[in-house]
């Protein structure tokens, strides 16, 4: 099924700074850092799991990189499209829902 925006022209669709535009695609793993840790918000296709997409928080090691958080039943948690952290460490992702 295709939807077209209300009231939207095919110029209203994307534009030259748009992730289709630049990439053909939107995103489906992002990264933010704060500097040492990583957060990671990426797309999963398993049709095994009752997610779409998935929050993770790894953290280095002496050894290289632990993950030690997994975030999975996050709310409208779809279609991966943007990721930040303040400066509080407070993480603020950006999804769509596949509708």
């Amino acid at each position: 099924m295709e939807l077209t925006p209300f009231d939207a022209s095919v110029s209203d669709l994307g534009g030259p700074s748009s992730w289709a535009s630049n990439y053909g695609k939107t995103p489906e793993i992002i990264v933010a850092s704060n500097g040492t840790e990583l957060d990671v918000l990426a797309q999963d296709y398993d049709p095994k799991t009752a997610w779409s997409a998935v929050l993770l928080h790894i953290r280095p090691t002496t050894n290289g990189y632990e993950i030690v958080q997994t975030l999975t039943n996050i709310p409208m948690l779809d279609r991966v499209m943007g990721l930040d952290i303040d400066d509080s460490g407070n993480r603020y992702y950006a999804t769509g829902v596949d509708d």
